[in-house]
């Protein structure tokens, strides 16, 4: 009786494991997610928010997006969204996108 209580306990942690697993695998392709790619040479991801003063957040986000590159030759791509209830723009990119980014905004963003 142990024996069988054991094998069943085993078996049911298999199981669950193995349930864990296929959960994981159809998250994954029910996202369509690849795996991320390493961050670029030029240095780490960064995130910052700018909050705007005299522009409009959707307008400055359409001129970030137009001015710069979609992304660095190693692919890392720019991206600029819209916190419009704070006229603010959150960006996120390698150090060299960030420094253009924010002189652009610097320049258009002036009292």
């Amino acid at each position: 009786m142990a024996d069988e209580a054991a094998e069943e306990l085993e078996e049911f942690g298999v199981a669950r494991v193995m349930n864990r697993r296929l959960l994981a695998l159809l998250l994954c392709a029910a996202c369509n997610t690849t795996p991320a790619k390493p961050p670029a040479a030029d240095g780490d991801l960064q995130v910052q928010v700018v909050r705007l003063e005299t522009q409009a957040a959707e307008g400055a986000a359409k001129l970030l997006e137009q001015s710069l590159p979609k992304a660095t030759a190693n692919g890392v791509a720019f991206k600029v969204v819209v916190k419009a209830d704070q006229n603010a723009l959150v960006l996120s990119g390698t150090a060299a996108q960030m420094k253009e980014a924010l002189d652009l905004v610097a320049r258009f963003d002036v009292k």
